[in-house]
């Protein structure tokens, strides 16, 4: 992208000479009695983009540069003295470059500066490069300097803003300070005619309106422009529901521009109340992000933001005060997070999320004939009598789909941890397994754990290990015998562990918790995973991991299994997840010793915050608190509220966020007129005294008396009549 500025301004007195300067100070261009131009002040400025990038990104397109040319006439007779083969030269080159004919430019922006000689050359220029034999409406010339004069150095940029704002509003306005025109022009042979009324230029459904805009510099150096339309942009096809909730972000470098900015934007939505997605996609995606103070609203609808403002004050947030960017970790879930249609919001309005979870399940379908989208989102009785098989897979994709969508979004994980089916995941996301290597190995996991006899349950004793594990050998030693072998699953906090067992031996166990009133929780789990439960399926399982390929994590990877970071993988380690019991609570103090290195955020990719909570139990058992921890996918609550409020919370702590990304299938469009940044202005004047201004005085008397001093191109100081203030000026 770059912006393109032209300015000039009047700094200095100067005295309108003809023939260069017209007496009256008019451009008479095309008439008569040209005399010269009338000098104008002026500033002009373009946003240019590659017009691909500008469709990518959502811009709203004003107008299309098609060709360009430039000419330099060389030596001549005198400075600013043009040529009809030069100026014609430059025409014909743009054309050209735009790869176009003649007749198909409707529309000629003139130079026009209004002189005698110039006028007739440059019309002559443009017989030579616009007439056409298959021309079939007049070629329509114009310029802008008999409406603004000549801005000089901002002309040219002048000319294009013209014709731009032709094109929007349909219609060329009418060339003033024409009375009789120059004798020496003959419009016919091109043939072109002048607007000497405002005329319509509508648009066209079968051709679009392109103009040649002139800009001759005083050097020498003649160029022309062609532009083009920029076409109405077509109505895109939601695919997003009307349910979509909309994220407003601010920040500001001080509380006061905060507090006004949200203010404004307030006014703003009051007066367009249906505009809030397209308010919310221009606002995000192209306002800077400061770090210094920062406030934000989720809300469904323009009403929504505005209840809230008027009912709670504007809640202003410090970006966290941290010397080294935090790390991101990706907590992922395993079994028994699963619910009914979790996600089916984000399947059907993200296709980013759509891909991924599709490409999962293809590979499902294609090698083991699931249909977990069926399963989830249409089918309950398969994913609750079938499991592990549709359960666990549905956890995948699901966890899958949704770090693909936070990492589009500019979150990328320094760190994963997993539990137990969790651990699959997190090995995708850390470019361990392949996506497609770990769908067939969990797959192929799950189908054997279903092939089981006894799946077996697993229980949650809220006991520290130590504690469990006699807690069980009493329960042993009661039912001498007539229950079979519990043992410890997962280690998952200092007062938590989850035991795994038989069916049978989980329920007995269940009735003795209770009564000696040790606090239990059955597991709505599908299989009694780590555990010698599993010990049948091991070498059918250990068979199916050598047929896939391990890579070294690309970041930090916590084993649940282990306890501790694992650096390198091989297809083993599957098999002893899937045996061995967790130690999660190892895995959380890990986590723990490497946030005192550098702070960590941590985002729950799984459903219904389970590892996170499991988490923060672990910190808070060792007296810490994470700096920040987000949710993903809640049950009963709009995947994209969650999704939003999360996002909304990482940009309050100071992250930064791929808004093109978060917006790429998103309806909203690019409005102007959108509050801008609210500088607190401070004036800054030096104190004078009485001694100096009559220094001051004396000085400007000296260079030209009372009359110089009064002229406001003059420098040096002056004090107002009303005001007791000294303002100064000087030469730029």
């Amino acid at each position: 992208m770059a912006l393109v500025c032209g300015v000039n301004l009047l700094l200095r007195p100067y005295e309108m000479k003809p023939p260069f300067h017209a007496a009256d100070g008019r451009c008479k261009t095309f008439d008569s009695s040209a005399d010269g131009y009338g000098r104008a002040e002026g500033c002009g400025v373009l946003i240019l983009k590659r017009l691909k990038d500008a469709l990518k990104d959502g811009d709203n397109i004003r107008g299309i540069i098609r060709g360009y040319g430039a000419a330099q006439e060389g030596p001549s007779r005198s400075l600013g003295t043009p040529t009809i083969e030069v100026e014609a030269l430059c025409m014909k080159l743009a054309l050209k470059d735009a790869s176009m004919q003649p007749c198909q430019v409707s529309y000629i922006e003139a130079h026009g500066t209004g002189t005698a000689v110039g006028d007739p050359m440059e019309i002559s220029a443009i017989q030579r490069a616009y007439k056409h034999e298959n021309r079939i409406t007049p070629l329509i010339i114009g310029s802008v300097k008999t409406n603004v004069g000549h801005m000089e150095s901002a002309a040219g940029i002048g000319g294009v803003i013209k014709t731009i704002l032709m094109f929007e509003n349909e219609i060329v306005p009418q060339h003033l300070n024409l009375h009789q025109i120059n004798p020496k022009i003959n419009l016919g042979q091109i043939p072109a005619v002048l607007p000497l009324l405002p005329m319509p230029w509508p648009r066209k459904k079968d051709k679009r309106r392109i103009a040649g805009v002139n800009s001759f510099g005083l050097a020498g150096t003649d160029t022309h422009l062609i532009l083009e339309e920029a076409s109405i942009p077509q109505e895109i096809i939601s695919t997003q529901a009307s349910s979509r909730f909309h994220v407003l972000t601010f920040s500001a470098r001080s509380e006061n521009s905060l507090t006004q900015m949200v203010d404004s934007c307030l006014d703003y939505l009051k007066r367009n109340p249906a505009n809030l997605e397209d308010f919310a996609f221009t606002w995000n995606s192209s306002r800077a992000k400061f770090k210094e103070f920062r406030a934000g609203f989720v809300c469904k609808h323009s009403c929504d933001f505005l209840e809230t403002l008027e009912k709670n004050p504007v809640v202003k947030t410090k970006a966290l005060q941290i010397s080294t960017k935090p790390k991101l970790c990706f907590l992922f879930s395993g079994q028994g997070s699963e619910f009914l249609e979790m996600g089916k919001d984000l399947y059907d309005t993200h296709p980013l999320f759509r891909l991924h979870f599709d490409s999962i399940n293809s590979t499902l379908i294609n090698e083991f004939s699931i249909d977990i989208r069926e399963a989830l989102f249409y089918d309950s009785v398969l994913l609750t009598q079938q499991k592990p098989t549709y359960a666990h897979m549905c956890i995948f994709a699901i966890q899958y789909g949704l770090a693909k969508v936070w990492m589009s979004w500019g979150f990328c994980p320094d760190i994963v941890l997993g539990h137990s089916l969790g651990e699959y995941v997190a090995a995708v996301i850390a470019n361990i397994l392949s996506a497609e290597d770990a769908t067939r190995l969990l797959a192929t996991r799950a189908m054997l754990i279903s092939d089981l006899p006894e799946r077996g349950k697993m229980i949650v004793v809220k006991r520290n290990k130590f504690q469990t594990t006699l807690i069980v050998r009493e329960f042993e030693e009661e039912s001498r015998g007539l229950s079979s072998q519990i043992e410890i699953a997962a280690v998952n906090s200092s007062k938590q562990t989850t035991l795994a067992g038989s069916e049978k031996s989980i329920c007995d166990f269940k009735s003795f918790c209770d009564s000696r009133n040790i606090p239990s929780v059955v597991l709505d789990s599908s299989s009694a995973i780590h555990s010698s439960i599993m010990d049948p399926i091991l070498p059918q399982f250990r068979a199916a991991t050598k047929k896939i390929t391990t890579h070294l994590p690309n970041c930090t990877f916590i084993s649940s299994s282990l306890g501790q970071e694992v650096e390198s993988f091989d297809a083993d380690y599957f098999v002893k997840a899937t045996r061995d019991p967790i130690n999660f609570l190892d895995a959380a103090l890990t986590v723990r010793k490497l946030s005192q290195e550098t702070p960590i955020v941590f985002i729950d990719i799984g459903p219904q915050q389970i590892i996170s909570e499991l988490l923060k139990t672990n910190f808070q058992e060792n007296n810490f608190t994470p700096l920040l921890m987000v949710s993903s996918l809640l049950k009963n609550k709009s995947s994209w509220k969650t999704l939003q409020e999360s996002l909304l919370a990482l940009f309050l702590s100071g992250f930064d966020i791929n808004w093109i990304e978060f917006y790429r299938f998103n309806k909203g469009r690019r409005i102007s007129g959108l509050p801008t940044y609210p500088f607190q202005r401070k004036a800054f004047w030096f104190p004078v005294s009485d001694k100096d201004l009559e220094k001051t005085s004396s000085q400007a008397a000296q260079l030209g008396g009372i009359e110089m001093l009064n002229h406001h191109f003059v420098h040096g100081s002056f004090q107002t009549p009303s005001l007791s203030k000294v303002f100064y000026r000087a030469f730029l």
